[in-house]
């Protein structure tokens, strides 16, 4: 079986003790929205580098757009010696 969700931890971990061979995957539309609620209580919404890390993650060539290993390790590094420093840190550990 598998399950997605946005990665709240008291789910994740309900989800696993009733079903412990399920397999989680991220739901892309709840991580979008939690990495902008962060983002906004961060930075603020008008912020240009807040387009930008967006866009590095959810974006046509981001993050979550990668369909292998490859490209994921690609994006990932791009992401981290890229935008993502401009990020709080407090960002930077949540993604």
């Amino acid at each position: 079986m598998t399950v997605g969700s946005d990665e709240e931890a008291a789910l994740i971990k309900a989800i696993c003790c009733a079903f412990p061979s399920v397999q989680l995957v991220a739901c892309t539309r709840h991580l979008r929205q939690n990495a902008d609620c962060k983002l906004d209580r961060l930075i603020g919404s008008r912020q240009p580098s807040r387009r930008t890390v967006h866009d590095d993650l959810f974006g046509d060539d981001g993050l979550v757009t990668c369909t292998d290993i490859v490209a994921l390790d690609e994006a990932a590094d791009r992401l981290k010696s890229g935008s993502l420093q401009s990020m709080p840190a407090a960002f930077q550990q949540y993604v």
